[in-house]
């Protein structure tokens, strides 16, 4: 794995383990060194899909990121629960739902509950 977070990084994973050091070394600066400098749109547009489409909520978010997806979704005010790899990337998804508690990272006991909603 490369030493800096960034894309190079990201394509040469090779185990869970790397992507949860790359997530964990990459969650404070991923939103603005990645996906505002780089015009990154995938969030805002999944959610405008989601929305035209039909989508309904409460919302899964596995692989939550720093949760860009998620904040999209919340802002058109979907329930959004949030699950990630890395307990520090869900202390950033945290500052947009509080249902994204970093005690619960890779924690797949959410799944079967969410699945009897």
């Amino acid at each position: 794995m490369a030493d800096k977070p960034g894309l190079d990084a990201a394509y040469a994973l090779h185990s869970p383990d790397d992507s949860r050091r790359l997530y964990a070394d990459w969650a404070e600066t991923y939103d603005t060194e990645f996906a505002k400098a780089t015009g990154f749109q995938v969030p805002t547009e999944v959610a405008r899909v989601f929305r035209e489409s039909g989508g309904e909520g409460p919302v899964l978010d596995i692989g939550a990121g720093t949760g860009a997806v998620g904040e999209a979704l919340a802002r058109q005010k979907f329930d959004i629960f949030a699950r990630h790899i890395t307990d520090l990337q869900l202390h950033e998804v945290a500052n947009y739902t509080a249902n994204a508690d970093p005690a619960h990272a890779g924690d797949r006991s959410l799944i079967a509950a969410f699945r009897k909603l």
